[in-house]
């Protein structure tokens, strides 16, 4: 709801009001015409939105807000096309001011002239998004995104990123591509809306918006501030949410309830990107939103209030017998109104009674669609960052990528690289010694072949000229760490520019896995230069989905060369000792105790400079 006074809300409750309606037309030519209620044809003003495409709550909707009107003008109606219009009502407060409430700005894109009038039909800024999307890739938070969209189409942003701070996945990053299937920039702006449960919109100035819908009432209709209501005697309120989309299926559910609705979301390609674990989490935050939009399906005739918006959630009371209730809340999901005529709310849902039945023909588009996601093929591009120069030596790496398979596939690698090649320089040859100039008299070989009549054997022609120098290219792949063994080409390249094409098949990769895959060049002979951008590759496959923009690894390598052992000489001095003799008693074998093999091995013993006294020894006879 737009914010009002407290004497506004007075003022278009009363029973009697004065009021006006006034405008701004502004030609591509820069001319700016003016309008009031005398060149409006009476009761010819309509606005008329909506937030969601069928008759059930939904989120991710992106509808176009749109404005007619009969104007009474001499201008032709082709200068009319293209033309700015900016709407403003007017309501007396009851001290005399006047309060003035802007209703929007719009393009004119329909003009028909009658003989009274003109009949315009104009739409919001959200025509500028209906525009091919052919990239950039759109990366990021949610708020992050949406500025990206508004930037690239040319609008103001009319939302902080503190007005999304309280939406779910709010603080999650995405990525967005032409891989996705959006195909304008319409469809971008309702994937970012879809997964953090709001609508796209534009504000009453024009600005781009992410709008959610009101958890509480933001106004109080009564039997006097209505014409007519029609209350359902049902309320909605969701009990699972189901995700089906780039082949896999996200359910969130309360385990406790299960007569409520369950909303089905089949076309949500921030949801089909990432692993499965990450993807279900996004599905569990949008379905903890999900269950605090419990409402009652009602329609509304005769609010006259234009402050009341798409998305605003409405008390009713005195909503009739039928329902059941004192009051009722209800959530605003079409609103057209009317200049001094008739207005309506209207808030759409499924009776939960009947939320069982589903048409064959769903389920065949289902399955079809199902079978069109898994036969999808997912591209990974990359490039090199930053110029590589590989030498002999240590290999260096030259790209990598990270992808994502969500089954079990496989994979294509292609890849062109645009090298600058610089062989070392030959080493030069030995001047050849077997030709003795004195034995000829000066003269060559074959010289003395024509001098003589005989033939020399090579036809009179030169000698072959010898090859330029040239070095060798060797490409290693590595995947997740490992080095890929039996496959790494290897090309001889002369100097200069030259340019390889490389390939590679995964034909076995694991589900629900982050791969990351590394291109390598080690070089003998020479230097080989890869420029930034100078490789540029893919993976493509099926079974595999995109990652997020970066999860936070930083990889850091060093080349460490081989350890080198000096030998050093072991050197001893002489060596000293006094030995003592002495006689000692034999002892009695007490104990047996046996022994296996020995096995001694010849070993020398040498002494030198032994110096010692031998004791005297004296025998005892016994």
């Amino acid at each position: 709801m737009y914010a009002v006074t407290e004497a506004y809300q007075q003022a278009i409750r009363a029973p009697v009001r004065t009021e006006r309606l006034r405008g701004t037309l502004t030609l591509t030519d820069g001319t700016v015409r003016s309008f009031g209620p005398e060149s409006l044809m009476s009761g010819s003003v309509t606005l008329d939105t909506q937030c969601v495409n069928g008759q059930e709550l939904e989120f991710g909707c992106v509808y176009l807000g749109q404005a007619s009107f009969q104007l009474r003008t001499d201008l032709s109606r082709y200068k009319l096309y293209g033309a700015r219009v900016s709407l403003t009502y007017g309501l007396q407060l009851p001290d005399g001011s006047w309060a003035d409430l802007p209703l929007g700005v719009y393009t004119v894109a329909e003009a028909e002239r009658t003989n009274l009038c003109v009949s315009i039909h104009a739409y919001d800024n959200l025509l500028l998004l209906d525009r091919d999307y052919t990239g950039p890739a759109l990366q990021g938070t949610p708020y992050g995104m949406l500025s990206q969209i508004a930037e690239h189409c040319g609008l103001e942003l009319g939302v902080t990123e503190a007005d999304l701070a309280g939406q779910p996945n709010a603080a999650e990053t995405f990525q967005l591509d032409t891989q996705d299937g959006c195909a304008t920039w319409r469809d971008c702006l309702a994937a970012v809306a879809q997964v953090t449960g709001c609508f796209g919109a534009v504000d009453r100035a024009g600005a781009l918006v992410l709008r959610p819908f009101g958890a509480q009432p933001c106004a109080t209709l009564g039997t006097g501030d209505r014409a007519g209501a029609a209350v359902a005697d049902y309320v909605c309120r969701y009990t699972a949410l189901v995700v089906e989309t780039g082949g896999r299926r996200l359910v969130s559910r309360d385990p406790d309830d299960a007569g409520g609705l369950t909303m089905t979301i089949t076309d949500a390609p921030l949801f089909a990107k990432g692993l499965a674990e990450r993807a279900q989490a996004l599905a569990d935050a949008l379905f903890a939103h999900l269950q605090t939009l419990a409402y009652v399906p009602a329609s509304l005739t005769g609010v006259a209030d234009p402050a009341l918006d798409c998305g605003d959630r409405l008390t009713i009371t005195e909503p009739g017998e039928a329902s059941g209730q004192t009051s009722a809340q209800t959530l605003v999901t079409h609103r057209v109104w009317k200049f001094r005529g008739s207005s309506t709310l209207k808030g759409v849902g499924k009776n939960p009674y009947l939320a069982a039945a589903r048409d064959k023909g769903a389920a065949a588009l289902q399955q079809l669609q199902t079978d069109t996601v898994n036969n999808r093929l997912i591209f990974y591009s990359f490039v090199n960052p930053a110029a590589v120069t590989a030498g002999p030596g240590a290999e260096v790496t030259a790209a990598r990528v990270t992808f994502v398979t969500v089954e079990k596939t496989g994979a294509l690698f292609f890849a062109q690289l645009l090298v600058n090649a610089e062989p070392d320089a030959p080493e030069p040859e030995d001047p050849d010694t077997g030709t003795d100039d004195a034995g000829t008299g000066g003269q060559t070989g074959e010289d003395t072949g024509e001098d003589t009549g005989e033939d020399t054997g090579d036809g009179g022609e030169s000698a072959a000229p010898a090859e330029p120098p040239s070095l060798l290219l060797e490409v290693r792949y590595y995947l997740n760490g490992s080095p890929v063994t039996g496959f790494a080409p290897v090309q001889r390249l002369t100097a200069g520019p030259r340019i390889l094409a490389l390939f590679y098949p995964f034909t076995e990769l694991e589900a629900d896995t982050s791969n990351r895959f590394e291109v390598r060049l080690a070089v003998t002979g020479g230097t080989v230069t890869l420029a930034a951008g100078g490789l540029r590759g893919v993976i493509t496959g099926q079974g595999m989905a995109g990652g997020p923009v970066w999860d936070g690894t930083l990889q850091a390598e060093d080349a460490l060369g081989p350890a080198a052992w000096q030998r050093r000489p072991l050197t001893t001095g002489p060596l000293q000792d006094q030995p003592a003799l002495h006689a000692a008693a034999p002892a009695s074998a007490a104990g047996q105790d046996t022994l296996p093999a020995l096995a001694w091995a010849p070993a020398a013993l040498v002494l030198q400079d032994l110096q010692a006294e031998s004791p005297a020894i004296q025998q005892e006879e016994v």
